[in-house]
């Protein structure tokens, strides 16, 4: 955590039980900050999690990788902290990119529609190529990976268009930006 004091001094004024953020520099890329996630985003920490984006904007970071292998859960709230912070980070040119994204919650990223909004990379060649092709990296919307809105099958589709859920033959509509409806 000594990382944390170097980087932001005000970042571990604060601790939560069930969230641990531990920051890191892009070692290529002086200006990118790795967020790394360990734990679960819900309601009970979404303001605690908001402050600490906050803290990393005030520093004037606003190109953040966010590493999720550890974050095992993100509530609607946590989502609302990243959606509104987004906005906010690309006022200033920001970006973010999200790396190993559990499958659970990659899945709730894709069917709420964040995964066009964000940069989901899954490897780290796709982290480097987000962050050294921000203009093009968020126009990235295929191949899309969904669950069937009706018996949550995993379905991908590489292109928009209507198609059938293979397991409980529902018309699924997939639009150009990636939202999903049926």
């Amino acid at each position: 955590m000594e990382e944390n004091l170097i980087i932001l001094s005000s970042i571990n004024d604060r601790w939560d039980k069930d969230l641990s953020i531990t920051l890191s520099r892009d070692q290529k890329l002086p200006d990118v900050l790795h967020v790394f996630l360990k734990g679960r985003i819900d309601a009970y920490n979404a303001e605690f999690f908001q402050d600490r984006l906050n803290k990393i904007y005030l520093h004037g970071f606003v190109r953040l990788v966010f590493r999720c292998s550890s974050l095992d859960y993100v509530a609607s709230a946590g989502l609302g902290v990243f959606a509104s912070e987004y906005q906010k980070f690309t006022q200033k040119g920001g970006l973010f990119v999200f790396f190993g994204l559990q499958p659970k919650v990659l899945d709730v990223f894709q069917i709420l529609g964040f995964a066009k909004l964000f940069c989901i990379a899954k490897d780290l060649k796709d982290v480097d190529y987000f962050l050294n092709n921000a203009d093009k990296a968020q126009k990235k919307v295929f191949p899309l990976s969904f669950c069937c809105p009706i018996c949550d099958k995993r379905l991908t589709t590489t292109k928009s268009g209507h198609f059938r859920c293979a397991n409980c033959r529902t018309i699924i509509s997939v639009s150009e930006t990636g939202e999903v409806s049926f």
